[in-house]
């Protein structure tokens, strides 16, 4: 077999391969630019080799025959898929895409006008993005064309995940976004607050999909909160004795309805490992048995993942207690960093419900950031803090409650929002459109007793 860099001359009268005419096309001018190329002309003698490789291979094809097999470059053959208008071969492309990585300086000289222009763009991009999140860049100038990219491709898609209360959402710059906190007493409606935010979500972008974990309450009851909240029932109505045929096809019609296919809830019981003692350890939640459950989902551009209750998120048995906390957020962290490289960080969110620390009459009534129970760390890892509690307790179904924003990034607003909560149909509505004055007010903030509208009377 004759070395790639001794050249062969073009020949004639020799009958050429069967190839296509645009391919011919394709590879009398590219021929005609390597020529072009200033022979050993100062290139570095891997580049001169590779032009010398790349010319005979020209030749050999245009002179009927193909002394280094039909493979050649794998930029050339994305270049002919190209130049057909057929999808290159998955393993020629990814071959392409690599030594265009490697080589994309040396790849722009040899091939010049003739580099697939779709190939390119895409390893241009993937370098800067990698460029930009790995700091390589020597300046925010660098930068600029990536952060450029990521800016326009906001207008692509809702910032945030929708909660369904339109001051919040304008406040917290689209909806829930990175990592959320939401926390308050116990049944002041955070459950409800997680769910109003799927329900939202899933119903205003169809690219989204929803991962909950619910560790405070089982399956049934998460779906029979969906569903009041979708059909206006009450939960009593889904309990023995309360369900009747109409409402029985009602649900039936509803859960056919597309966006529960892009809902997966799971209350895991984890089972018990063994350690090296012998000993049985809860094997807990791991950041690998979340990507595992993200990959149920065929489809993934943007997921949110709910975690109800952050308190109650399993750690494996063999962890100290004092570090539970730490490993629960580092868990979180590194879903968000493999997910983040994969869709975009924009594209993934985290809302977490939390307890709230015993009182402290001595700051007075109102929650601050303060309150979150657990690792001050939590304070400082969170995008965004919302603080649920009841403002007024209107009737036995009915509080007006107050979420207050304690801590913001990207824009988000501090303050704090208003709204009637519906608690046993789980609907948030806004008080200026249902205002609360048409029944008599209670003050919410009674000492020593918990209002808790889902207690049996």
């Amino acid at each position: 077999m004759q070395h790639p860099s001794e050249p062969i001359p073009l020949q004639t009268g020799i009958p050429r391969l069967n190839l296509p005419p645009d391919v011919i096309l394709l590879y009398k001018q590219l021929l005609q630019h390597v020529d072009n190329l200033p022979s050993n002309g100062g290139f570095p003698q891997n580049v001169e080799w590779q032009r010398q490789s790349l010319r005979n291979f020209l030749l050999s094809k245009l002179n009927g025959s193909s002394p280094f097999g039909d493979d050649g470059d794998p930029v050339l053959s994305v270049a002919v898929s190209e130049v057909l208008g057929s999808k290159a071969i998955a393993e020629k492309y990814t071959s392409a895409f690599w030594r265009l990585c490697k080589e994309h300086d040396v790849c722009q000289l040899l091939f010049g006008q003739f580099l697939p222009k779709a190939l390119s763009e895409h390893v241009q991009a993937y370098l800067s993005k990698s460029k930009f999140d790995q700091d390589e860049n020597a300046s925010v100038a660098e930068d600029a064309i990536e952060y450029m990219l990521r800016l326009r491709a906001r207008k692509k898609h809702i910032k945030g995940f929708p909660t369904g209360i339109p001051t919040l959402d304008d406040a917290l710059a689209g909806g829930i976004h990175g990592l959320t906190f939401i926390a308050g007493d116990k049944g002041v409606g955070k459950t409800l607050m997680q769910l109003s935010v799927c329900r939202e979500t899933l119903m205003q972008d169809s690219s989204t999909v929803v991962l909950f974990y619910s560790f405070d309450m089982p399956k049934t009851t998460i779906i029979d909160r969906l569903l009041c909240r979708a059909l206006n029932l009450n939960p009593r109505q889904l309990q023995p004795g309360g369900i009747d045929e109409s409402i029985e096809q009602r649900i039936e019609c509803e859960l056919k309805n597309e966006i529960y296919s892009r809902l997966l809830v799971i209350t895991r019981d984890f089972q018990s490992t063994t350690n090296e003692s012998g000993e049985k350890l809860l094997a807990g939640l791991t950041y690998e048995s979340i990507l595992n459950d993200v990959a149920a989902f065929q489809s993934l551009k943007r997921i949110l993942i709910v975690i109800d209750l952050f308190q109650k998120m399993i750690v494996p048995g063999d962890q100290p207690v004092s570090c539970f906390d730490t490993y629960r957020l580092d868990v979180i962290d590194q879903v968000r960093s493999v997910l983040g490289k994969r869709i975009g960080h924009d594209n993934i969110g985290f809302l977490v419900s939390s307890e709230k620390r015993k009182g402290d009459t001595s700051r007075g009534d109102r929650l601050t950031r303060e309150d979150l129970k657990g690792d001050g760390r939590m304070s400082s890892d969170a995008d965004c803090i919302l603080l649920m509690e009841t403002a007024k307790v209107i009737d036995s179904d009915t509080n007006e409650i107050v979420i207050s924003v304690d801590k913001g990034r990207d824009g988000v607003i501090r303050g704090e929002h208003r709204a009637i909560l519906k608690h046993r149909t789980g609907a948030f509505l806004d008080p200026s459109v249902e205002s609360p004055s048409a029944s008599p007010l209670l003050d919410a903030r009674v000492k020593d007793k918990e209002f808790d509208p889902y207690a049996e009377e």
